[in-house]
């Protein structure tokens, strides 16, 4: 009787320590939290910037101000009089935020902005006396705070706001030939109406295009020497920004 006995051929591990079945449980575990994990803070960084128009936004403006200033200047009498009208104007850059509420299709929100200006200009007058002067303005920086209502249409937001508004505004007379007489400052205020659109590109990313009437109101200045300055502000403005929501 032939006995035989089984052939045992072992191979080596490609592994050298065990894996067992409690390690790969754990490990698969470890694997869908940290996915579960990248999901959730992926849905978060896409929900800060929301698609609609709805809620809290900040933004940068560039634009272009053309400005009126009319007024007359006299004696310290009131006599003498002499009037001027010109047209100052210049670039302006600023920032901007607000909060939207929507109800349908239409949007209510609430919107402040600050701009930077290099608005100015001067312009000759001659007084009943008669002589001639020189009038200046400048303008240094303006700010509003504005409602706003307006209109969705597809991927756009059309428009109207309208606030209260105010102005660093500078203001000189020298007679034509000799130095400046009358200097002053002021903040003049007023009211400011417009509209405009805003584009939504996705993301949370915006455009806007706007026009904006504004009047400073009237100020009238007796600091100068033998002078009275009194004039009016306004402003034609057309602008546009680049606008995050969140």
């Amino acid at each position: 009787t032939i006995r035989t006995e089984p052939i045992q051929i072992s191979f080596p591990r490609k592994f050298s320590g065990p894996i067992s079945r409690g390690s790969l449980f754990w490990g698969k575990y470890f694997m869908r939290k940290i996915a579960l994990a990248a999901t959730v803070a992926a849905l978060a960084l896409t929900s800060a910037a929301q698609a609609g128009p709805d809620g809290f936004y900040v933004g940068v403006s560039v634009g272009h101000d053309f400005g009126n200033v009319e007024g007359v200047n006299t004696n310290a009498g009131g006599l003498f009089p002499g009037a001027y009208d010109y047209d100052p104007s210049g670039a302006s850059i600023g920032a901007l935020a607000g909060y939207n509420f929507v109800h349908d299709n239409l949007v209510f929100g609430l919107e402040g902005d600050i701009n930077w200006s290099d608005v100015s200009d001067e312009a000759g007058f001659t007084s009943t006396f008669p002589r001639n002067y020189i009038h200046t303005t400048e303008i240094n920086w303006t700010a509003a705070g504005r409602a706003r209502i307006g209109i969705i249409h597809g991927n756009n937001v059309v428009y109207v706001a309208g606030g209260y508004a105010m102005a660093d505004v500078e203001h000189e007379i020298n007679q034509v030939g000799f130095a400046v007489f009358h200097s002053y400052s002021d903040t003049q205020s007023g009211w400011t109406l417009g509209g405009g659109v805003d584009h939504d590109f996705g993301d949370g990313l915006s455009g806007r295009i706007e026009y904006r009437y504004t009047n400073y109101g009237e100020v009238t200045d007796n600091s100068g020497v033998n002078s009275i300055d009194t004039n009016e502000l306004t402003t034609h403005a057309v602008r546009g920004a680049l606008i995050m929501k969140f």
